[in-house]
């Protein structure tokens, strides 16, 4: 079998260069393999294996790019060439990739000699997929956690039907590619990667050294493992910290240790090409990654010599190789407090980092050449033996139409990211007895989960809440309910009735895909397991009880953000009051004692709280709130009103002024909903400008409502209080576009005039000359202020109702400014962004949108000069909409 690797460069330092030349070299002894490396950027590679050749296309190694074939091209010409883009990778993609590029991969890779071509980051596979031999087996190796690549993300989705088989590391990413691909995924198998070869001192663990490896990048948290080791060195005086690499971080890590006076006891001496020794030498490993990881080879190298690793809980890979308190141990990412705790354990505890130790060895024996190398080989010849067979040609072409139908070429439907994998426990068995009594249950985010296309946040809130206070109920444990601002939901239990309520938790959810995250455990304790599984004698601050729902098309799941805090209160060192184990109340972080005073509504049921719990403090905003819509037949109202039901179920009453009929779909006599006439609060005939400066005459409308344009939605969970104050103010969000200054030229764009004109009148009302509009996205508005705007500017009111010159764009510039400078109004901020369909760079943005949900909102807008046709808009705004919002809302006919 002829295999080739390809790789952007095969000379230098990293995982992936590791990974390849350890499974080249060892599928070399059976087979025909070659790496072709697309660039040599150093004149000595930092691996070499004799057994592997390697073919470089362009030598860059010198500084000045020139082809490694016999080229005619002058230097000039390369250099040209370089700076021109790629026709098959988008610069966004990768900047690596130009025409000089392009011109050595057209020559080596139509005519490519091999069975199976692995390519080794997804713009390899989009050059692949373009220019590769069709009959030759292409397979894309996922060197990195899928779900949280940037703009390299994109190839992956467009181009994974054309391969044969995606290879990712870890089960998690193999989930999330399967969830997002669905039936345009080609074969998806995990293999890790595998140690290298050669012999491998052993760590006796005696040693007073805790060594941490690795490119010094911020991400890599390098800074983190220093203050870590800084808090608890004092309490270990013989103990010192190594940190071998290097990079951009390298120099401030310096000054780190210097500004901390540790520079007898933290070392950084570089990199070195005998790590295996130096590991031999320590007794602990720290890996604080502050962002995602995909496999983490170093972990392994470090487990392999017999070092247990300390790790921030990073996903997906530390979760999936470290076993919490067997191998290693994890804590949350980011808390450097709870990182020097585990340090201090393990330097303070002999016994304890021999039995990691002995675990780490045992763990590295899944990652041997041996294990890893065949399921590589085995993968290969299973592809190999379909070449030439048509269901292999008939298969890629049903898997790229079905790619090409979803709604464009650069936006594809995905899953969201899993940010809270929680850590390895062996849960396996117990979820394979729950699927075989429930079936119909699927694994979705690395947890067992029930599937619903009705379900809204707010419900699955409710219902986690009910099952909570009816499992302690149902055993007479006695609880409270910590009254919330926010849409979360807290119960309180004494400490000492934690087995109690563990125990009533456990049995209530037994046959039930019900999880539990502990909240603030004991060290060597799991993050998430099946509340049925709980111990009793658990030692944990709290729980967050949760039972996973995913929609059928995979692209909306509810976890632990819907889920209730089962919290246990312990006494305070006097034994007098009760102190909150994690977070504050209303009223601080005592209580005198948990004995109900008072009842509280909660999820359409009264429950037991305290009476000085039941306050209205000034941050509640809690006076009715309205939102308001102009339908005139175009803009995505379906989604936009399920956007307020997701996220904003504090709405009181939904105002739509429809210019055309109603939509078939809408549930005009629901009791929330008014459908208003535009006649009522107009003059028949009156455009959209008119409208919007007569929305505040709507009867009925309350003094503090939202104005949703037609191309808004929210994007995520948002309370009242960041649009409103409980004192009666709105919140405006400043946008960084300028509008430019001088007064409204003909030639303007019509909003930019707009805004124009309202600046003037800012200006010649308070003297101030404001440079910048607002955020496109759900406007606050108070009635009081509008009314007091069309009195003094009717003139303006009526320009902007006719569309004459001095029209003032009232929503997104006079409102705010003349609001804030009249003290109604505060500046705030919201994360939101603009998406312009009409452009093909916004798609992949809008696919990274659907998969991170991180925007508090967003806009789909439509600028005139894009080239995507009309016909793709609809299917790509279709497509992304009912993606992020598949939950029919109650504003909405019953199907």
């Amino acid at each position: 079998m002829k295999i080739t690797y390809l790789l952007m460069t095969a000379d230098d330092l990293g995982g992936t260069e590791n990974a390849v030349v350890t499974q080249a070299s060892h599928l070399s002894s059976k087979h025909d393999v070659r790496v072709i490396s697309v660039y040599r950027s150093r004149p000595d590679p930092f691996f070499v294996n004799e057994s592997v050749p390697v073919t470089h296309l362009i030598d860059v190694s010198s500084g000045s790019p020139r082809p490694l074939r016999d080229a005619g091209l002058t230097d000039g010409e390369c250099i040209r060439l370089t700076e021109l883009s790629s026709t098959y990778v988008d610069p966004t993609w990768d900047p690596a990739f130009n025409r000089l590029t392009d011109i050595e991969l057209e020559l080596c890779l139509p005519s490519l000699d091999t069975d199976v071509l692995v390519v080794t980051t997804p713009p390899l596979t989009a050059a692949a997929a373009q220019l590769a031999p069709p009959d030759v087996v292409m397979i894309q190796q996922e060197h990195h956690p899928s779900p949280f690549r940037h703009a390299s993300g994109e190839p992956l989705m467009a181009f994974a039907p054309h391969t044969d088989a995606i290879v990712a590391l870890t089960e998690s990413t193999t989930a999330w590619l399967s969830e997002s691909l669905g039936p345009n995924a080609p074969r998806l198998v995990t293999i890790p990667n595998a140690l290298p070869d050669g012999y491998r001192p052993r760590s006796s663990g005696s040693e007073p050294v805790i060594v941490m490896a690795g490119r010094i990048i911020p991400e890599k948290g390098f800074a983190h493992a220093i203050e870590a080791f800084d808090a608890v060195a004092d309490d270990h005086p013989e103990w010192i910290l190594k940190i071998f690499g290097d990079g951009s971080e390298k120099a401030r890590l310096k000054r780190l240790v210097d500004a901390l006076g540790r520079h007898d006891r933290i070392f950084l001496p570089g990199s070195s090409k005998q790590m295996e020794l130096e590991w031999a030498q320590a007794s602990i490993a720290v890996l604080p990654s502050l962002g995602t990881e995909a496999f983490g080879l170093v972990q392994i190298e470090a487990m392999a010599a017999g070092i247990p690793v300390v790790s921030y809980d990073s996903p997906p890979g530390p979760v999936e190789i470290i076993r919490h308190g067997i191998d290693g141990l994890l804590v949350p990412t980011g808390d450097i407090e709870r990182l020097g705790d585990a340090l201090g354990q393990l330097m303070g505890d002999a016994k304890l980092r021999k039995s990691l130790a002995e675990g780490a060895l045992e763990r590295a024996k899944a990652f041997s050449p041996a294990r890893v190398v065949p399921l590589w080989e085995d993968l290969m010849l299973s592809l190999v033996a379909e070449i030439g067979s048509p269901e292999r040609a008939t298969r890629r072409a049903d898997r790229i139409g079905r790619r090409a139908a979803l709604g464009g070429s650069r936006f594809h439907p995905t899953t969201p990211a899993n940010t809270s994998d929680g850590w390895r426990t062996d849960q396996d068995a117990h979820e394979r007895a729950l699927v075989a009594s429930r079936p119909e249950l699927v694994r979705s985010g690395g947890r067992l989960a029930e599937v619903s296309d009705a379900a809204l946040p707010a419900d699955l809130r409710s219902a986690n809440f009910l099952r909570v206070t009816e499992a302690l109920a149902a055993a007479g444990v006695p609880f409270i309910v910590i009254p919330t601002v926010g849409q979360k939901t807290r119960i309180a239990v004494e400490s000492e009735l934690r087995s109690a309520a563990v125990s009533a938790l456990s049995a209530a959810t037994n046959g039930l895909p019900v999880y539990a995250e502990l909240l603030s455990p004991r060290s060597r304790q799991p993050g998430t397991v099946l509340a049925s599984t709980l111990p009793s004698d658990i030692e944990v601050k709290g729980l967050r009880v949760f039972s996973p729902v995913v929609t059928t098309s995979r692209t909306l799941r509810h976890g632990p953000g819907v889920g209730c805090d089962l919290e246990f209160w312990p006494l305070d060192g006097d034994g007098e009051i009760r102190t909150a184990p994690l977070l504050p109340t209303v009223r601080g972080n005592s209580l005198e004692s948990l004995e109900p005073t008072a009842s509280i509504s909660v999820a359409g049921k009264d429950h037991p709280t305290r009476t000085e719990l039941i306050l209205r403090d000034t941050t509640l905003v809690d006076d009715g709130i309205d939102a308001v819509w102009i339908w005139s037949g175009q803009g995505e109202l379906r989604y936009a009103l399920r956007s307020v039901a997701m996220y904003a179920p504090w709405i009181r009453h939904v105002y739509i002024v429809a210019e055309s009929p109603v939509p078939d779909w809408l549930d005009a006599d629901q009791s929330r909903v008014t459908v208003v006439s535009p006649d009522s609060i107009v003059e028949a005939g009156s455009g959209v400008a008119a409208i919007e400066g007569r929305l505040h005459h709507i009867a009925g409308l309350s003094e503090q409502f939202l104005y949703f344009k037609h191309d808004v939605f929210l994007g995520r969970s948002l309370g009242a209080s960041r649009f409103f104050r409980a004192n009666g103010t709105a919140v405006c969000f400043p946008s960084k576009e300028q509008i430019p200054l001088g007064p409204a030229l003909p030639d303007d764009d019509y909003y930019v005039a707009g805004c124009k004109n309202a600046r003037a009148l800012v200006a010649q009302a308070f003297g101030r000359t404001l440079t910048h509009d607002y955020v496109r996205a759900p406007y606050s508005a108070l009635r009081s202020v509008l009314e007091d705007l069309e009195g003094q500017f009717g003139g303006q009111w009526r320009d902007t109702a006719s569309g004459g010159a001095d029209h003032v764009t009232i929503y997104g510039s006079l409102l705010q400014e003349y609001g804030f400078m009249q003290r109604h109004f505060v500046r705030g901020k919201l994360s939101a962004s603009t998406f312009d369909i009409a452009r093909r760079e916004d798609h992949a943005a809008m696919t990274r949108l659907l998969t991170m949900r991180n925007l508090d909102s967003f806009c789909l807008s439509t600028s005139s000069n894009g080239t995507v046709p009309a016909s793709e808009q609809s299917l790509v705004v279709e497509a992304l909409l009912s993606a992020y919002f598949p939950v029919a809302g109650p504003f909405e006919k019953s199907s």
